[in-house]
């Protein structure tokens, strides 16, 4: 009985989420991101969540295989829409749109693609109506605020922001090959790609994967592994 309540509830999580995937392209030319309010939080103000949410993006993709996706975006440089992004929401794709916040939809001029590592470069070559991140040059620790932004099961949950603890900084999972870090702020799918950030609003890791099943635990790429794909971003983009 337990076991096909739980497939019940799997059933329902999958449809939800493939439902919110299939009809992004249609919300994409509905409701603009900027008619949606920024949500006050009782320890920040406006500007502090304002500054997380205009460097996070949307990202729209249509897959080889015609299936339709989605997932987040971190922008590294607005002058020349340079955006940061997980390898596995680009990966053999027919199209890829970028959002901002601002409601405006941007095709790619390139995507440069790092599966190894599951991290990607989305090279818009023009200026985009976003505000950069700010990188963090201090190592975090365990039980440092973490703040995770992002777009959960697609469009209609952009802008959402999430805050946890940072639960680790040493973790091996899965087939990667690196070291991740842990949080337990919420990650679903669609946060793939987005940014984690301190309690000043700097970048500290990009999220990769998540847990089901297992309570709060999403794992980052720290930012010390992400600068390492960052050094021939600027190569031919305008």
């Amino acid at each position: 009985m337990i076991n096909r309540i739980k497939m019940a509830i799997v059933t329902m999580l999958c449809m939800g989420a493939l439902a919110i995937n299939g009809c992004s392209a249609k919300l994409l030319y509905g409701d603009p991101i900027s008619k949606l309010p920024y949500q006050n939080y009782s320890d920040r103000s406006e500007g502090f969540v304002r500054q997380l949410l205009d460097s996070t993006v949307y990202i729209h993709v249509l897959k080889e295989n015609g299936q339709k996706g989605s997932g987040s975006g971190i922008v590294i440089n607005a002058r020349y829409g340079i955006i940061l992004t997980a390898a596995h929401v680009v990966v053999d794709c027919r199209e890829v749109r970028v959002v901002t916040r601002s409601g405006i939809e941007y095709e790619p001029k390139d995507i440069k693609i790092y599966s190894e590592y599951d991290v990607a470069l989305i090279i818009i070559g023009k200026k985009i109506d976003a505000t950069p991140a700010s990188f963090s040059v201090n190592t975090p620790l365990v039980g440092d605020t973490v703040y995770v932004c992002g777009s959960p099961y697609g469009y209609r949950q952009f802008n959402s922001l999430s805050k946890g603890i940072l639960s680790g900084i040493d973790r091996k999972t899965g087939n990667y090959p690196g070291v991740l870090y842990q949080t337990d702020a919420t990650v679903l799918p669609g946060n793939s790609g987005g940014p984690w950030y301190n309690a000043e609003g700097q970048l500290i890791a990009m999220t990769t994967m998540w847990r089901p099943y297992s309570g709060n635990v999403g794992f980052g790429i720290p930012i010390d592994t992400l600068k390492n794909y960052l050094t021939g971003a600027y190569e031919n983009v305008e």
